[in-house]
């Protein structure tokens, strides 16, 4: 039974140490600039849109699904 309790131990001080590495480094980190803010919140919905477009092409997998696709999502002027 000792064994089994030092192993558990021994288990949680290995996944406990890089959590708390991360936890520091994430602590430490200089607060963001309104600039970089803006930035990260643009990179964001680029990321959503790219991930909506590929799995819409994911669908519409044939030739006329596509052209649909891009006739629909084309800017309108």
């Amino acid at each position: 039974m000792a064994y089994v309790l030092v192993l558990m131990t021994a288990a949680a001080a290995v996944l406990a140490f890089p959590l708390t590495v991360l936890v520091r480094r994430e602590r430490r980190r200089a607060p963001l600039h309104p600039e970089a803010h803006r930035i990260e919140a643009v990179a964001a919905r680029g990321l959503r849109e790219s991930r909506r477009l590929a799995h819409s092409r994911h669908h519409f997998a044939d030739v006329d699904g596509v052209g649909a696709l891009r006739d629909r999502d084309a800017p309108s002027r």
